[in-house]
């Protein structure tokens, strides 16, 4: 007997370049608004995107690259739905790259992400 369920979607990544827009038409066109449960380690994640973090949303060691000031990675929400960013919910980002991503979540995500960012500064004008 063959089993009919589709395959189990891949939650882990390590060591890989995960290209965002990619990932989350792949999760739209399975019906996932939010992609829940994720676990980046050691990857580059590439946009351009904004990430969403809806719930439980952690980065730990991460570069999310030169820019000149920490709100310019941020964008805070002025509606009650997030059109076009990307929702990510219980997922961990750990020693992962960004380029080209910025974040939103609400207040409370937005200024803790702020206080807890470290990034390295813009040289030579460039952003």
């Amino acid at each position: 007997m063959t089993d009919a369920s589709p395959p189990k979607a891949i939650k882990t990544f390590e060591n890989a370049g995960i290209w965002l827009p990619g990932l989350a038409v792949d999760a739209l066109r399975h019906g996932h608004l939010v992609l829940d449960g994720y676990t980046f380690k050691d990857c580059a994640i590439d946009g351009p995107g904004v990430i969403a973090a809806v719930n439980a949303v952690g980065f730990r060691n991460c570069d999310f690259g030169r820019i000149s000031a920490v709100a310019d990675l941020l964008f805070s929400p002025k509606g009650q739905h997030l059109t076009g960013a990307i929702g990510f919910s219980n997922t961990t980002f750990e020693n992962c790259r960004f380029d080209m991503v910025g974040f939103t979540g609400n207040e409370e995500f937005l200024a803790d992400f702020e206080r807890s960012l470290r990034v390295q500064p813009a040289q030579d004008g460039a952003a």
